[in-house]
């Protein structure tokens, strides 16, 4: 492959028109069981551990008679006992695939100096994506939705926007769009056509939380091979006049209205956290209940948040903490070394915290903490002690009363029983069962900041009205008025004092919204706002722009 790559980037390194590198296509790591990789993984195990005894203490392994008194017994086989070795191998794996593209990369660095990057996949669960971020000059993507279910267009769009920030929060600068589809794609059970007006909503959210360009996989229908009825801009009929081209064509017209804005990006108070080896860590541990949906979790949260109209990055545990207001950790079950004390001294310095079940449970060995949990100092911080949790099939019922206001919210698949510290104020309460009028929220104030934690799993609609006064008493920015509906989508990108804020209709009837104080204008006529241009149609987008004030 150094071969190849070496031969491309000396015959292309001067050619004029290149802009940079595209390294390979969709990192992302299986399992191989051949003796070149379990000996790697072996050497991965001694750089890490440094011992074998360390390896056996970390790892538990005399449970079940597992301890390990040479490397070479260690393979990646078992694919149940010893959890926190399996946390290792899907590591492994990932760093893997990161040294093959620093293999790749380095091979185009011979000859050029020209930009690299590589297509991600979301949160595509075998790679860390947050390492091959940190290869690459800028971050690329692809980006499929799949919009065949009318009644989900809103679900469907935050989680295409949800990547986008987190893609955008990796560099904090503007990312590429590298693959999209304009009509249907060729791999989904249902072979569903765009509506009108959905391509190019989409193209407009990837814009308005990021990108500084879309690209199309592809051009031109092929003939043949697996993917010759996947959406291309120009059909087997190479014609002009189609609908799709059509709407590319629009798409195209309005970005050259928008050229003024690249190079600008979003500006975030508000964060929700996403890990790998959390979700590794989940996935890998016996014991939790079938609906573990971690994934799911930070999306709920997520969208809970945009439907306040706040800006939101996606971030993982190594981010620096301090530039938000609002820090959001859903489910982080694998709390990393002295991320306990980052969290703390965020809270200590000012800052909200919002925490859920099933945090801090295990270290990056997948050690169940001692002591109060959650681990490594969080208890004090959130003023919870939890005891143990509680699974539910669909035929269960639980819920939680808010005290203030007596509403009820149905629980979920799983919910935490803990003691409420006396500097927490309990929330709400549960509503059935043994544990009936225990607690189930609570807020502690801690140094400057406050904490607080959720221990049972709740629908999206709970946690938009959870978060509504906690954003306004953080002080985090609202890009809309409180007056307008959730199903109103905002996101907003700075250049200075330049502002350009898209705002989309993800609802299912008409809307007519506010703009915030200031002087805005019609970005795509040039011209100052009508009362037409507050009135937005389902799936409808408007783009505004104007200056920030001082």
């Amino acid at each position: 492959m150094a071969r190849i790559n070496s031969k491309l980037a000396e015959r292309y390194a001067n050619h004029p028109a290149l802009g940079g590198w595209h390294i390979s296509n969709e990192y992302n790591a299986g399992s191989c069981y051949c003796p070149h990789c379990i000996k790697g993984f072996q050497e991965y195990l001694k750089r890490k551990y440094g011992t074998l005894e360390n390896l056996n203490k970390s790892l538990w392994t005399p449970f079940w008679n597992h301890t390990f008194t040479e490397w070479e017994q260690i393979d990646g086989y078992d694919s149940y006992t010893l959890d926190g070795l399996l946390v290792d191998w899907d590591r492994y794996f990932s760093e893997l695939q990161v040294d093959f593209m620093k293999n790749e990369v380095n091979a185009v660095r011979a000859y050029s100096q020209a930009p690299v990057t590589t297509n991600m996949m979301g949160f595509h669960a075998s790679i860390d994506y947050w390492r091959i971020a940190e290869v690459c000059d800028f971050i690329a993507d692809d980006c499929y939705p799949v919009w065949n279910d009318p009644t989900a267009i809103r679900q469907c769009a935050e989680g295409v926007t949800i990547r986008h920030d987190m893609h955008r929060a990796m560099k904090q600068k503007p990312f590429l769009m590298i693959e999209s589809s304009p009509s249907a794609v060729n791999w989904t059970h249902l072979y569903r056509l765009k509506r009108p007006g959905i391509h190019k909503m989409e193209m407009m959210l990837a814009l308005a939380h990021g990108a500084d360009g879309m690209m199309y996989f592809q051009w031109r229908k092929g003939r043949g091979g697996i993917e010759k009825f996947h959406g291309a801009v120009v059909s087997h009929d190479f014609g002009a006049d189609t609908r799709v081209f059509r709407e590319v064509q629009e798409v195209g017209q309005l970005l050259e209205k928008l050229q003024p804005l690249a190079g600008s990006c979003n500006r975030a108070d508000v964060a929700v956290l996403y890990d790998w080896d959390t979700n590794w860590a989940i996935q890998r541990s016996q014991g939790l209940t079938a609906n573990r949906n971690y994934l799911d979790t930070v999306q709920q949260h997520y969208s809970a948040l945009k439907r306040n109209h706040v800006e939101v990055d996606v971030i993982e545990s190594s981010c620096d903490l301090s530039r938000y207001k609002v820090l959001v950790i859903p489910m982080l079950f694998m709390v990393h070394k002295n991320m306990g004390k980052r969290l703390e001294e965020f809270v200590r310095n000012g800052g909200t915290l919002v925490g859920t079940y099933w945090s801090g449970y295990v270290n990056e060995e997948n050690l169940c903490y001692t002591g109060p949990c959650p681990g490594d100092g969080l208890s004090n911080v959130f003023g919870v002690r939890v005891e143990e949790y509680d699974g539910f099939s669909e035929k269960d019922r639980q819920a939680i009363i808010w005290k203030n206001n007596g509403k009820e919210y149905e629980v979920k698949h799983v919910a935490e029983r803990f003691r409420a510290a006396d500097t927490a104020e309990v929330m709400a309460v549960y509503a059935n069962d043994f544990y009936a009028g225990e607690p189930a929220v609570v807020r502690n104030d801690f140094g400057k900041g406050q904490a607080w934690y959720l221990g049972a799993r709740t629908d999206v609609d709970m946690l938009q009205e959870f978060y509504k006064p906690i954003l306004q008493k953080a002080g985090a920015k609202r890009l809309l008025p409180d007056s307008v509906p959730a199903e109103i989508h905002a996101s907003m990108r700075i250049l200075d004092d330049q502002a350009w804020l898209f705002v989309f209709n993800l609802g299912e009837k008409q809307e007519q919204i506010q703009l915030p104080d200031g002087v805005w204008s019609n970005a795509e006529s040039g011209q100052n706002v009508s009362p037409e241009d507050l009135i937005l149609k389902p799936y409808d987008v408007k783009i505004f722009t104007g200056s920030l004030p001082a």
